[in-house]
This record gives C-alpha cells, structure tokens and sequence, in this order.
C-alpha cells in the first residue's frame, strides 16, 4: 500500500494496522484473530451475528465453546483497538475512523479512477492508477489462510486485478507499447490476447500459425476449464477458414507496437524474447 500519513490497514500480504499514529499488527498476529478482523472490514457495512462471526473465524473446526473463544478474540481487539472501534453485543461490527485506508477498498477506487482516465484517453494516469492496483493486490488476500468466504473474496480480488492489468495494456498501446514493465501480465485465459496474437499473425500472412494458435487456445480452454472459445475467437476462426485472413480492427495500432505487447498480454513475457519464440511455444 502507499504510505499514508492517517488510518491504514492492508490485508494483502502480510496484515499491517495503523491507527492511532501506531502499529497494530499484534493484535491481529494469531490466525483466529486476523479472520475475525478481516471478516469485520470485509463487510463493514452491517453489524455481523455472533453465529455469523464464529463461523467465518472457525468453519467446520469450531473449539468446544466457540462463543466463549469469540469473546477472547474480541476482548484482545477491543483491548488494542479501543471499545468504541468494536461496538456491538448481540452483533459485531467495526468502527473505523472515516478517513482509514483499506487496501481491499483502495484496489476498487483504483480501479475506478484508472477505467475513468482510459476513457478519457488519459492514459498516463490510467497506468499509474492502474499500477496502484496491481501494487495493491501483490501478497494475496489473507495469505496462508483457508476459509470458503475467503475463496470468493480472492476471486473478486484476482477479476481486479485482471481488470487492472487489461488497463495498463490498452493505456501501453496508445501510447506506442513501450510503457509496460515486467510482470505487467494478463493471465493466459484471457482471450483477448488470443485475438490479438492471431489477428496480428493473420495481418503478416501467417494463416497457418494463426490457425494453430486457435487451435492452441481451444484444447487448452477444452482440458483445463470443459468450455469453448469465446464468440469473438471463433468468428475470428471462420474468417480464416473462409478467407484466409482476419479482419483488420479499425484504428488498429501499428504491428510492430502489437507485438511488443503479444507476450504481455499471454502471460508468458518473461518466458520468450521474440515472436518466433512465442509462435514455437505452442504445440503442434
């Protein structure tokens, strides 16, 4: 997270609280105490039964008097915290001051403002606001713990940061492709970059490596997730089959800037230094 002056708290990585003008991470360093805290921010926006609380903290693994242990738990937050930051009896919530930073919370107005700046063809500050997300997002959420509420959070968190990672490389291109660092990967599912590595192999006359490249992504898609290409790749598929090359995108940058972009946007940057390479890595 950026470093803040006021209230903070990062639950990605390894937990951090400041508040107060001071760290806090001890109250959260055992693994009850840190579900219950991060369970608290993660729906802030209601009081949470104690029912409701013993059950994200513990699942299936409840000790034998679990409201007694939840009340330890909150007596060491409250204790650190102070009793006006976690109000509630009968129900639980989290009183922090208006002007904390959650790091979670951050990712989305991130977000947000980088999609605006997009938009806007701002794109400088839709790199930097974009790059702040993915900052943001390093250390995944609530590393080294388990719990199914856990689960959909992290998959909300990871759509985020492809969504982050898909702004840096539309902002990267209209700025001539040479403004992506490494690491700056979109996930190899993301069809988008399958469309753009055949379509830029179809532009050069390359049908044939376009169409083994559709036919890399469909078995892949195929054995690893039982579903098919998206709409968009198959039509692009009929076009060469029928045509022998793709449609060209209207306002479509230069080749040269597309291929720059190509093992970024499969997510294997760090893998090849060239096309051919990146043409070679898929099977026969």
């Amino acid at each position: 997270m950026a470093v803040s002056n006021g209230p903070s708290i990062s639950l990605c990585g390894e937990v951090r609280v400041e508040l107060r003008g001071r760290s806090l991470e001890g109250v959260v360093g055992g693994s009850s105490a840190k579900l219950a805290f991060a369970y608290l921010i993660l729906n802030r926006g209601h009081p949470i039964e104690r029912d409701e609380l013993v059950a994200a903290v513990w699942g299936d693994d409840a000790p034998r008097d679990p409201h007694h242990a939840l009340r330890t738990v909150l007596y060491r937050l409250r204790k650190a915290l102070g009793p006006s930051f976690v109000p509630g009896r009968k129900s639980v919530s989290l009183n922090l001051p208006a002007a904390t930073v959650i790091d979670v919370e951050e990712v989305e107005r991130a977000l947000v403002r980088a999609e605006k700046a997009v938009a806007r063809h701002r794109c400088g500050t839709a790199m930097e606001e974009a790059r702040n997300a993915v900052l943001l997002t390093e250390g995944g959420l609530l590393r080294g713990l388990d719990r199914e509420w856990l689960d959909m959070r992290r998959r909300e968190l990871g759509m985020q940061r492809a969504t982050a990672l898909a702004c840096i490389a539309r902002a990267s291109l209209e700025l001539g492709g040479a403004n992506l660092r490494a690491g700056e990967r979109i996930e190899p599912f993301r069809e988008s970059g399958h469309v753009l590595l055949i379509q830029t192999l179809a532009a050069r006359g390359d049908v044939a490596e376009a169409l083994r490249a559709y036919e890399s992504v469909r078995v892949r898609l195929r054995e690893e997730l039982g579903t098919v290409p998206s709409l968009e790749l198959r039509r692009l598929h009929a076009d060469l089959l029928a045509g022998g090359r793709a449609p060209a995108r209207r306002r479509r940058p230069r080749a040269a800037q597309i291929l720059a972009l190509l093992p970024f946007l499969l997510g294997i940057g760090d893998q090849i230094e060239s096309v051919d390479g990146l043409i070679a890595s898929f099977p026969a």
